[in-house]
């Protein structure tokens, strides 16, 4: 079992929104999507690689909701390696479709991840990837720094990147609203 916790005021901001009635309603809406051509002969193997060493050093990659009686919680999914399917293009038609298609799913949103990658490849082995983050796991500072510390480990080039814990942060906001509500 996985330890659970509450939803930061920055994760409930982003799930929830008011109806033209002035409801609260939960909301799939809000992603933040970004897509990196490469312009040179991939080795896509490693490509995978780089994405699994991403996954493994951020837990806010991995970050799950789960609902239980009508209260959204979220958890943290254990590292496991994961498979990432290779769709082989033709043309930056393509390409935009694939984007396009990507980009309008719309990701699960209980007891799965809150993320899609897609990767790419042309017959001349370029090719590139697009990842789309539900915002509850993500902003685009995240992203950025998925993409640093991908390309980094992708290159051969890893410099020494700022690690943070996202289960961390949570921790301590929920220390922080704790003390704000008993003062």
């Amino acid at each position: 079992m996985y330890k659970k916790y509450n939803l930061t005021s920055s994760q409930i901001r982003v799930l929830f929104e008011f109806d033209d009635n002035g409801n609260i309603v939960f909301t799939n809406k809000n992603v933040i999507w970004g897509h990196l051509q490469i312009n040179q002969v991939i080795d896509f193997n490693r490509l995978i690689e780089s994405l699994n060493y991403c996954l493994k050093r951020n837990d806010s990659m991995r970050t799950k909701l789960s609902k239980e009686n009508d209260k959204i919680y979220q958890y943290f999914e254990k590292y496991k390696k994961m498979n990432f399917e290779i769709i082989d293009v033709n043309t930056e038609d393509d390409v935009k479709k694939l984007l396009n298609d990507t980009i309008n799913k719309p990701l699960e949103m209980f007891n799965s991840f809150l993320f899609n990658i897609v990767i790419y490849r042309y017959k001349s082995g370029f090719g590139g990837l697009i990842i789309k983050l539900n915002h509850v796991m993500g902003d685009g500072y995240t992203l950025g720094l998925i993409l640093y510390e991908l390309l980094g480990y992708l290159s051969r080039k890893m410099k020494i990147v700022i690690h943070f814990s996202y289960s961390s942060y949570i921790k301590t906001e929920e220390k922080y609203q704790f003390s704000r509500k008993y003062k």
